[in-house]
């Protein structure tokens, strides 16, 4: 039986605690959060009395040396996180996404883990959609003839939902390599989310091999929706929206739904389970057909982890290095919109090209005042991450 722990106990915890739960051969065995009552809070949910709950989660691993960590601190202590968990003999890893806020971050921890010899997974967890699995292979199959252009309309920073929609693009296509990024990102006032610097707004042009072009909106009227990929072929074009997936093509009269349902779409034949209920409260906008595909995906990400580590399978669909493809793409938007010119992948700049540009005085702020969008998400009395 593997014991698994997780650091970091806000509202996404409960979905990888419940996935956990769901899994046969791993098992809850710690938590940590620098407020101990929304670790215990956790704990007594998932049956972990105060013992196994910590404020420091170097003093959680080293007590109860867990073999499998759930990384779900904010961006900006994934690192030193996934690091500290690797060497104390996490032998896998699923940290969440954005792996990293920089790619010399992301480099440390994958170099960390191939030390220790742990496996490192990255939490987009979206890719065990059913919905995505069916465009994936509609897409290696033809139905909407060879993919030429896609367009991502996302919002709230590029780092937060416009991972989840690049790496949709990148699932769905077969996962092809990005080569070039052209890119323009505004940023007028001090705005911040989850305590890291994040744009007003950006627009990117994104090279595929094989040919692919897309587009990359963000914070420019997108929908409400946090994954979502408009994808045009030459013979047809197919559109995503969390799990529901519509194709029109030369065989279909108008939009032909495949996979899932949309967003509002109500079913009262979904009963949420009381351990999943944080998650259903969550999300609850989003309608209950959407939910349950929702919750379930944190159930077979841990179930493929599970897999990977007992070699069941070979590779993990989340893997480490696809996480870092995700958020090299990301990072080149900043890049290319920092130089001023169309940007080449591989990126070689380690930091975030964001923050140079902010801290060189070429992004200046015109409309003054600090503030951080998921300000909510912070308990107590403070307002900021930081």
């Amino acid at each position: 039986m593997h014991q698994a722990a997780i650091i970091g106990c806000g509202s996404i915890a409960t979905a990888h605690a419940y996935g956990i739960a769901k899994v046969d051969g791993v098992e809850l065995a710690g938590l940590a959060d620098i407020r101990l009552d929304a670790a215990t809070a956790l704990g007594a949910r998932f049956g972990l009395g105060p013992a196994a709950c910590f404020e420091d989660y170097r003093a959680m691993l080293d007590s109860v040396r867990p073999d499998v960590v759930f990384v779900a601190v904010w961006h900006g202590q994934h690192a030193e996180a996934t690091i500290a968990a690797a060497s104390r003999g996490a032998r896998l890893i699923v940290c969440e996404k954005p792996m990293a806020t920089c790619l010399g971050e992301a480099e440390q921890m994958m170099v960390a883990c191939r030390r220790e010899g742990s496996k490192l997974a990255i939490a987009h967890q979206r890719r065990f959609f059913p919905g995505w699995a069916v465009a994936r292979t509609m897409i290696a199959a033809g139905a909407i003839g060879d993919p030429v252009h896609a367009v991502l309309r996302v919002r709230d920073g590029l780092l937060n939902s416009a991972t989840h929609s690049i790496d949709l693009l990148r699932f769905v296509l077969g996962d092809p390599e990005a080569r070039r990024v052209t890119a323009t990102v505004q940023r007028r006032t001090d705005r911040h989310e989850r305590g890291l610097r994040a744009e007003d707004s950006a627009l990117a042009l994104v090279e595929f091999d094989g040919g692919v072009r897309c587009f990359v909106e963000s914070d420019l009227g997108a929908p409400h929706v946090s994954a979502n990929a408009l994808i045009a072929g030459d013979d047809g074009m197919m559109s995503i929206e969390e799990n529901h997936v519509r194709v029109m093509n030369s065989d279909a009269t108008g939009w032909q739904t495949v996979a899932g349902a949309p967003f509002g779409t109500d079913d009262d034949s979904v009963v949420p389970d009381d351990l999943a209920r944080p998650l259903y409260d969550l999300v609850a906008h989003f309608g209950t057909a959407n939910i349950e595909p929702f919750v379930q995906n944190y159930v077979e990400q841990v179930r493929e982890s599970i897999d990977w580590l007992d070699g069941r399978t070979d590779d993990h669909r989340g893997s480490a290095e696809q996480g870092y493809r995700t958020l090299e793409l990301l990072m080149s938007i900043y890049e290319s919109a920092r130089r001023r010119e169309t940007v080449d992948i591989p990126l070689e700049t380690r930091v975030h090209p964001l923050d140079l540009l902010v801290e060189s005085g070429d992004l200046p702020v015109t409309r003054p005042g600090r503030y951080d969008i998921r300000a909510a998400l912070v308990r107590g009395e403070r307002m900021s991450w930081s």
